[in-house]
């Protein structure tokens, strides 16, 4: 879902694990409320190429932002996605958040902005190195640095020896 919206120019902007339901055995994704609010706002103004979130203003969820989300950025793309679905991943293996020890929203946000996340094999051992190595590139402070698209993330994800697809090999 997240790989076919970005492919039609959709950044959701706030993946989390509350808007990543399970049906029938597989994901889903929900919410593209933040998506479709700036959708609309461009059509209504007419600036089709234009980031109606400017700079000094974030749009998401402090937990789950990316970097250039928490600084206001005003060129968001399809890799802060990728930063936050990094997170939800994180989370899933190592029963955590990579920066919870965090104990306000504004020192989460400095977090995200300069704290790299700790090996998730750090936390949780039996982590294949390359399910580590997808999390820890998924979730660098640079979005050039990161994948550039949800299909590279997921083959990466997918390459794991134990996965569900390496498993059928």
């Amino acid at each position: 879902a997240l790989a076919y919206a970005h492919r039609k120019g959709i950044v959701h902007r706030d993946i989390k694990p509350e808007n990543i339901l399970l049906e029938e055995g597989h994901a889903v994704l929900a919410d593209f409320g933040i998506a479709r609010a700036l959708v609309a706002a461009r059509a209504a103004t007419g600036t089709e190429g234009s980031n109606l979130t400017g700079t000094g203003m974030s749009v998401g969820t402090p937990t789950y932002m990316s970097p250039e989300q928490a600084a206001g950025e005003s060129h968001v793309d399809a890799r802060a996605d990728i930063y936050a679905l990094g997170l939800v991943g994180y989370e899933m293996l190592s029963g955590q958040h990579p920066f919870g020890g965090s104990t306000s929203v504004q020192s989460m946000i400095v977090a995200h902005l300069t704290e790299p996340a700790p090996p998730v094999v750090k936390l949780r051992p039996d982590t294949p190195p390359a399910v580590n190595a997808a999390i820890a590139r998924s979730l660098a402070k640079k979005p050039e640095e990161r994948f550039s698209t949800a299909e590279q993330f997921r083959d990466a994800l997918e390459a794991a020896p134990g996965s569900a697809r390496g498993s059928r090999a």
